[in-house]
């Protein structure tokens, strides 16, 4: 039996999108449309006061944090969906998952639902719904590898964390979300 992976709601909240990718982190922000790049000490604190201030919205931007996770590999946090989640683009997850790159993989979620998107080798290869086991697209056998290690019962964030690691090789874990990151504001997709 697998044991259950960390659901990053736990941290997190209901509303989030993590992101991974084989980009550096100033690349991966730039992938995502960041401006202004700045070290954080208190990154997810910081997004989270943005949450609770409403003009932050209406400045039309969004805080995207990044920060280097297993070797070679990248973190993207965003936990603001005014705008649309940047991991959620297809065009941004092609070049997160720039050839030479590796796989990129966004999961998403909010109150109405969890999914996930994979991407590799410049184009997005599809896409799972976490809550029903939709699969769209042809994202590989790895995919299938992960889905039959999940178990009944799991929340949909430990599904979706589950595929996370299975096609990027990324552990979410509780200690992940606090300490220093580096982050910028998005004001939209070019």
């Amino acid at each position: 039996m697998v044991t259950p992976p960390f659901d990053p709601t736990l941290a997190l909240g209901s509303v989030w999108c993590v992101t991974t990718t084989g980009l550096a982190v100033p690349e991966a922000l730039r992938a995502v449309g960041a401006v202004d790049v700045t070290e954080l000490p208190d990154g997810t604190e910081r997004a989270s006061r943005r949450l609770a201030d409403a003009s932050a919205v209406r400045e039309g931007a969004v805080l995207v944090l990044a920060r280097p996770v297993e070797p070679g590999r990248t973190l993207l946090l965003e936990l603001e969906s005014a705008l649309g989640w940047r991991g959620g683009d297809p065009g941004v997850m092609a070049e997160l998952a720039a050839a030479g790159t590796g796989r990129a993989c966004s999961i998403t979620k909010d109150p109405n639902r969890t999914s996930v998107l994979f991407a590799e080798d410049n184009g997005v290869t599809g896409s799972l719904d976490a809550v029903t086991g939709l699969v769209h697209g042809s994202p590989g056998a790895y995919l299938s590898a992960a889905l039959s290690g999940a178990a009944e019962g799991w929340a949909s964030g430990q599904r979706a964390a589950h595929v996370l690691r299975a096609v990027t090789g990324v552990r979410l874990d509780a200690d992940m979300w606090s300490g220093p990151w580096w982050g910028g504001l998005s004001r939209g997709l070019v």
